[in-house]
């Protein structure tokens, strides 16, 4: 299985807009792969379901300091209990406005 960039292009350009936007952090491209199973590599996955001209899920993951840093960001006003609480909402809410673009 090859990874095509009409396919894999508009994710990185989304995700790259949205940390920009909100986050304020510029991405630095990775390596790439294609996975046979979407299992994440990392404790913290958003994993979404694509259906359209074509059927398939995009999983973002990161390792837990990253998400709680993001949630940090986003809700500077949250304590660390609360950051454990509702790191999964915003991290969801950034992996839907990623997709969504």
């Amino acid at each position: 299985m090859e990874i095509r960039a009409e396919f894999v292009n508009p994710f990185i350009e989304a995700a790259s807009l949205v940390f920009r936007q909100t986050l304020e952090i510029e991405l630095i491209r990775g390596k790439l792969r294609i996975k046979d199973t979407p299992a994440p590599n990392y404790e913290v996955a958003i994993v979404i379901g694509v259906i359209g001209a074509y059927k398939g899920e995009v999983v973002y993951s990161m390792n837990l300091d990253c998400a709680y840093k993001m949630a940090r960001k986003l809700m500077p006003g949250l304590d660390d209990e609360a950051v454990k609480d509702e790191y999964k909402d915003i991290i969801g809410e950034i992996g839907n406005m990623t997709t969504g673009n």
